[in-house]
């Protein structure tokens, strides 16, 4: 596909669709009279119209799992990256600066894991092997297990569906707003960070 060129330009003829991350709204659907189904290669649909593939009696599918510790290496990069101040470390040597270490490890912290799923449980089985505590939560914990994994985590992991239930989770306009995290990470999809 080409990126420059609107997906529903392109689609005319197709039967099946297999948008990985693009984006497939209901004009691209309805402009495939031929399309019979929508496979997405991942874990989620948010990229999808849901409702749009539904009036078309167009089955959407997914592959849930397929990329769980990928996501979760991404997801221990990252705090890494942040623990460790990367990109000032990388100044201060380029710099030719030698003085404190900049930034601090992981050994020793408390990771809080929003969405204890299949990704949530590569990342836990990683961070112990740092040496992290984890905690986690997921879709059968109590408003109050979340408010107290936000408060006594040092770094927070979000690995939740966007759902009427996850969006805005966290943040000013949502209900768990005290955290002691220093570092939030969000490696899931849509907007259930406020």
């Amino acid at each position: 596909m080409d990126p420059s060129i609107p997906l529903h330009e392109q689609v005319q003829n197709a039967h099946v669709l297999i948008p990985t991350t693009g984006a497939v709204d209901g004009k691209a659907i309805n402009a495939s009279p031929n399309l019979r189904l929508i496979a997405q290669p991942a874990s989620g649909y948010c990229n999808i119209d849901i409702a749009a593939a539904r009036a078309r009696s167009i089955p959407v599918t997914l592959a849930p799992g397929y990329n769980s510790q990928a996501v979760a290496e991404v997801a221990l990069c990252m705090m890494l990256m942040l623990a460790r101040r990367v990109d000032e470390a990388r100044a201060a040597f380029q710099a030719r600066f030698i003085g404190e270490p900049i930034g601090s490890t992981l050994h020793g912290k408390v990771l809080g894991i929003v969405g204890m799923g299949r990704v949530g449980k590569c990342l836990a089985t990683a961070a112990r092997a740092l040496g992290m505590e984890v905690m986690g939560t997921d879709s059968k914990s109590s408003r109050e297990d979340l408010v107290t994994l936000l408060k006594r985590s040092n770094v927070v992991s979000l690995h939740v569906p966007l759902t009427s239930t996850t969006q805005g989770l966290i943040g000013a306009a949502g209900p768990h707003t005290s955290t002691g995290a220093r570092a939030i990470g969000w490696c899931g999809a849509g907007c259930t960070l406020d």
